[in-house]
Order: C-alpha cells, then sequence, then structure tokens
C-alpha cells in the first residue's frame, strides 16, 4: 500500500502541458437506468464561492442528457466535511457521490466508506479510464481496487497584486525565500507610511499545504517517504518554521483572519499583496474581484504540493448504476472539459488540454510532493492540526521554532503508536 505514496509521476504531469485532442462524449455502456426519474444526490465542498456554481453548471448539462436523472448537489463546510460525510456513510445513508480528498483517502477506505468501482469501468467500453494520468490513477487504488476517480489536480504558484506592486515601485518578483521576505517586508513598510495599516506584503496561511514548500525547498520533510517517522526535528524545520511565522511576527505578513479564511480572502480585496495558492483562485477572484489587476508566478522556493480530489461513490447508495453515470459524466472526456474551463484547475485527463493561464502551475508539478497522508494525519487532533496551530503560536511569540518542531514530532510519534 505504502507504493501509492510516490503518487506523482513528473514527466507525466508536465506532459499536459503539450496535450490537446478535440474531444467527444462518452456513452454509458453501464447497467441501464429505469425510465423513472431518479435523483442522485453528489456532495462536496466550496474551496472558492465560485466552485459550486461552476459545479452546478457542468450537472445542469448533465441532466440535459439524461432526463430521467435528478441530481442535487450538496454543498458542505469544507472544515466538518469529512466528519460529516464519514459518519453519516458509517450510519448507512450519506450522498450517493462525493468529493473524496487525497489525504482522507486511505482513512475512509479502510472504514469501508468507498464503493470500488472497477465493474462500472469495465462495462463502460466508452469511459477511457486510461486517459487519465497513471500517477493520479493509482493514488486513489488499493490492491487493484478503484475506490475514487480524479476530477482535476492543482499545484501551487505566487499571485501578486500588480497595483500594488507598481504603486511601491517594486522590482522582478522574487525567486527565492530572502526576495521574497524583503519584498513583503519593503511592500508593508510602503503601505504603513501612506496610512494603508491593514495592507501586508503577503498573505501567509499556518497550514502545512502552504507552509510545506518552503520546508521541501531547505531539504527538509514533515515525515519520511513511508510516513511511519518523523523528520521534522531538523535543522530545515526549525528553520521553515521559523522563516514563516517570523515574517507574520515581524508585520511584514499576514494570517488570514476569521472572515478571510484564507489566503485569497486577504488577496482579493487588496489586504495582501503577494499569495501561494493554486489555480482555484483564478474564478474566485473574476467572479468576486474582477477588477483586481495580478500577475502569477512560479513559488520562490524549490517546492510544492499535487493536491488531488476524486469522485467516490456510496456503498449504500440505492441506484449506483444512475451514481455511475453522473459520475463517469464529470469525470468523462465531456464534463471534465467543461469543468476545468470553468474552474481552471488542471485536467486529470491527458486528452484535455489546461486552460489558458494554468502553465505556472503546471511547471509547478516539477518540484511537486504528492498531498497524501496515512490514516488519521489530518484528523482535528492529528500532528497536520497540531503543526498548524504551532505556526500561529511560534509566530504570536508563544512557542519556539525549536519547541513548535519538538511538539509536532511528538505528536507525529503518538498518532504513529495508535494508528501504525
Amino acid at each position: 500500500m505504502r507504493k501509492r505514496f510516490a503518487i506523482v509521476n513528473l514527466a507525466v504531469a508536465l506532459a499536459v502541458i503539450a496535450a490537446f485532442t478535440v474531444v467527444a462524449g462518452s456513452q454509458v455502456a453501464a447497467k441501464t437506468v429505469h425510465a423513472s426519474k431518479t435523483t442522485v444526490t453528489i456532495a462536496g465542498w466550496a474551496s472558492t464561492p465560485a466552485e459550486p456554481k461552476d459545479l452546478q453548471k457542468v450537472i445542469n448539462n448533465f441532466q440535459k442528457a439524461n432526463k430521467n436523472i435528478k441530481v442535487k448537489l450538496v454543498e458542505y463546510n469544507g472544515n466538518t466535511y469529512p466528519t460529516t460525510i464519514l459518519s453519516s456513510i458509517s450510519a448507512g445513508g450519506g450522498p450517493d457521490i462525493f468529493y473524496v480528498n487525497s489525504d482522507k483517502f486511505l482513512a475512509w477506505q479502510e472504514a469501508g466508506a468507498l464503493y470500488p468501482l472497477n465493474s462500472f469501468i469495465k462495462k463502460d467500453k466508452a469511459y477511457n479510464y486510461g486517459d487519465i494520468y497513471k500517477s493520479l490513477r493509482s493514488g486513489f487504488t488499493v490492491k487493484g481496487k478503484i475506490y475514487g476517480i480524479d476530477k482535476d489536480y492543482s499545484t501551487l504558484a505566487m499571485e501578486i497584486n500588480t497595483g500594488i506592486w507598481k504603486a511601491a515601485k517594486m522590482g522582478k518578483a522574487p525567486t527565492n525565500w530572502s526576495g521574497f521576505a524583503a519584498d513583503a517586508c519593503k511592500i508593508r513598510n510602503y503601505e504603513k507610511k501612506h496610512g494603508h495599516k491593514d495592507v501586508y506584503g503577503a498573505g501567509l496561511a499556518p497550514d502545512q499545504a502552504r507552509w510545506n514548500p518552503l520546508l521541501q525547498s531547505l531539504g527538509g520533510h514533515v515525515l519520511n517517504k513511508a510516513q511511519n517517522k518523523a523528520e521534522i526535528n531538523s535543522k530545515a524545520g526549525v528553520k521553515a518554521i521559523s522563516l514563516w511565522a517570523s515574517l507574520v511576527k515581524k508585520g511584514c505578513a499576514a494570517y488570514p483572519n476569521a472572515q478571510q479564511g484564507w489566503s485569497g480572502g486577504e488577496f482579493g480585496p487588496g489586504q495582501a499583496a503577494m499569495v501561494w495558492e493554486g489555480p482555484w483562485i483564478i474564478p474566485y477572484l473574476q467572479t468576486t474581484y474582477p477588477k483586481l489587476r495580478y500577475k502569477i508566478y512560479p513559488l520562490p522556493v524549490n517546492g510544492n504540493y499535487l493536491y488531488t480530489v476524486a469522485y467516490s461513490m456510496n456503498p449504500h447508495a440505492k441506484n449506483k448504476a444512475a451514481a455511475w453515470k453522473l459520475l463517469s459524466y464529470l469525470t468523462g472526456k465531456v464534463g471534465e472539459k467543461q469543468w476545468v474551463d470553468l474552474f481552471k484547475v488542471l485536467p486529470a485527463r491527458k486528452s484535455i488540454s489546461a486552460p489558458a493561464g494554468d502553465g505556472v502551475f503546471l511547471k509547478g508539478a516539477k518540484h511537486a510532493e504528492a498531498y497524501l497522508f496515512r490514516p488519521r494525519y489530518t484528523d482535528p487532533n492529528g500532528p497536520y492540526s497540531i503543526l498548524n496551530n504551532d505556526l500561529v503560536k511560534v509566530a504570536k511569540g508563544q512557542m519556539t521554532a525549536k519547541q513548535a518542531v519538538v511538539d509536532v514530532t511528538n505528536a507525529i510519534n503518538h498518532w504513529l503508536s495508535t494508528h501504525p
């Protein structure tokens, strides 16, 4: 099972840049759905306000082509989503189709919350499962059983507010951490001088999902490859936490507050000049802040994360044939092309070209590590949460970076002892 942590085949991921094929619709050859109207429920979270709106557009197109199936989209809060979905499935209920994030997949699979899709894929000759990148397919497969199909994948890039950048008379975009930190402080000083106390040079999230590329660029890791040993208690670990939190502690950068919610919430209204986010920020800005002037650059560190989300089927789905028809449409050539064009994420299928402007995110795959964890690592009291909380404590001066790596190491050791 542990071989699947080497999910990213970089050569394959980068090959998307050159991939472009005119696609045609697929016809589902699975079990025929009865003529009477069938309701299929699909559940997910909103990474940005634009996500459910864009997904609904794709679902509307599916319903036009499948008049006998009614689709109900249910949006959950991202923080409570994992617990809510898993508990509902464990109780014999839950949605028919739902998002599964790569960091939760192993735990959900072990819990029996995912239905294997092999029989549907085998019957559906037109679906072309092989068109999905092999490196992505392996991430949701256990011992040959396919428990999820990637809807897209993403990496991180650096977004810069060009209006703020020009006003502060900045030079070229930073290409390393020292340049990034210096630029953040220069912008912050400029903004304070001009009475803009709520504008920071950078928006940094206290989150392993954003901080890890810095650690990776310093040669460090939170865990070893097999994810059975802590590695964060190192010079690289201490330095990465110190650099990240210190930039906030000095006032050059800011963590997003509860109202902002995420780095995009700082960037959109012009409260942070630079952030590290994925392509999901593009439709959010287009929808919420259409007049914002910004450019996208590679991260100023040689590290990145590769994020994948799959659609999975509930073992308790009452009409699995109808559920597969929806799932296969959303992850098939027609539905997925609609999705990536709307939401600007990277396509999981080789035959679909990436949306214009996503080239920086594609190149980010060169340094990407898989955002995939063993069961319970990201639980509310797990190592992931402890690390994120410690990033906040270090920024507030409540803990040193050295104390933080020891604290996270202890949390990892406890996790490993209780979830071997």
